[in-house]
Parts: C-alpha cells; sequence; structure tokens
C-alpha cells in the first residue's frame, strides 16, 4: 500500500512516496499547501488513522495513478470518522509526486475538524 500510516501514539502520517521539494497537496479540508504543511497540520489533528484499500487505477497515458481507498480517522480529541476517498497522484519525470488531489465528501469531517 502507497500510504504509511503509524498506529502507535501520535498517530502520524506520512506518504511512503517521496514528494518532489516543490510537491503540493489539494485538500478538500485543508486547501492547497504544500506537502510537507499540509502532513504537518494533518498531524497535528490525528490521534490515528487506518487505510483501506479498495483499488489502483493507472493511467498508461499520463504519470497519475488514483487510489481509490477507506479511511478511518480519529482525530486529536478522540471523535471517529469514516469515509471514502479518491486520491490522484501526478508523477513528475523522477516518479516523484509532483501534486496529491485528494477527493472525498467533507460533511462529516468538516464538522469533527472544526470542533479541534
Amino acid at each position: 500500500m502507497p500510504w504509511s500510516v503509524s498506529s502507535g501514539e501520535g498517530g502520524s502520517v506520512y506518504p511512503a512516496y517521496p514528494f518532489n521539494q516543490n510537491g503540493m497537496v489539494d485538500s478538500p479540508l485543508y486547501g492547497i499547501k504544500k506537502a510537507d504543511e499540509f502532513y504537518r497540520e494533518l498531524n497535528n489533528d490525528t490521534s490515528n488513522s487506518e487505510l483501506h484499500l479498495k483499488g489502483i487505477f493507472e493511467d498508461n497515458e499520463s504519470n497519475n495513478l488514483a487510489l481509490y481507498f477507506t479511511y478511518k480517522w480519529t482525530l486529536k480529541n478522540n471523535q471517529k470518522v469514516e469515509f471514502d476517498v479518491v486520491d490522484i497522484i501526478e508523477f513528475d519525470n523522477q516518479n516523484k509526486i509532483s501534486k496529491l488531489k485528494i477527493i472525498y465528501d467533507t460533511v462529516t469531517a468538516r464538522k469533527l475538524v472544526e470542533q479541534l
């Protein structure tokens, strides 16, 4: 699985695939940010998280890959939310991530994050 999630205390979430130095993340909750800033903010809000991969989709005509998974997220205040996600990953010519676009319904997650 391309994402690594710590199950230990702190619940740190780090991408297993490296981003390039200009790598960006486009998230419905956190906005468009440099990858390191996005993961720092996500880690600050996260107690634990689990990914359950449902599918990997590759576009042979581009450097894009899509991941479809269920995300089980425990926030720092121990609120839990679960939702399906599609990550669209754009790789550069050195196979590093240049952009990650995250797509999911934020109705429940947004309310819980606002309570932090």
